[in-house]
């Protein structure tokens, strides 16, 4: 049977560790960014494959959660994302 143009399973695809594009692309590339990050030998690495991890975990347990938080954001709800420096 050939694909079809509108086969969701084809409209998102990328390359393998390339951007994400779409919402649903999302889980699979936080598989990339852990397996990434388990190849690195580094303190920094290994706290971004705890957080990776933890991340994927709490997805697997509500799997409605990015679609929620998208909801959320398009029904006028702000998401903010702020950038803390850790303390080493």
């Amino acid at each position: 049977m050939p694909r079809s143009k509108n086969n969701l399973s084809a409209a998102s695809c990328r390359e393998p560790f390339g951007k994400v594009t779409e919402l649903m692309q999302v889980p699979i590339a936080l598989f990339e960014v852990l397996s990434l990050a388990s190849e690195i030998d580094h303190p920094k690495a290994k706290q971004i494959e705890r957080l990776t991890d933890s991340i994927i975990n709490v997805t697997l347990d509500d799997p409605d959660a990015l679609v929620k938080l998208s909801n959320l954001a398009g029904n006028g709800y702000a998401i903010r994302f702020s950038r803390t420096e850790s303390a080493e």
